[in-house]
């Protein structure tokens, strides 16, 4: 194989790398969206399981709605009353 054309691939991938992760690192940048960090907390609590039994349909919107106060910290039907427990704790309530 000749070594100048595998440099030239080389160099060639290396400024599409450079390019790509400068567009990318610009576009997180611009479209970076803030979350609560409660909201965050209440999702991590969660089970995770999307299943919809809280009648929302993810737990993402789940725990926006909690901590928000639409709608109570036993709402997730999956998690049981440890998870509850543990949402309460989180938003300073009791479950």
């Amino acid at each position: 194989m000749d070594l100048v054309l595998i440099g030239k691939a080389i160099l060639a991938l290396s400024v599409i790398g450079l390019v790509t992760s400068a567009i990318l690192s610009t576009a997180a940048k611009r479209f970076h969206v803030e979350v609560d960090a409660r909201v965050e907390a209440v999702l991590d609590a969660l089970p995770g399981s999307n299943c919809g039994a809280c009648g929302n349909p993810s737990c993402f919107a789940a725990a926006e709605k909690i901590v928000a106060g639409e709608i109570e910290t036993t709402a997730c039907v999956a998690g049981g009353q440890t998870v509850a427990d543990e949402i309460a704790g989180i938003m300073g309530a009791a479950a």
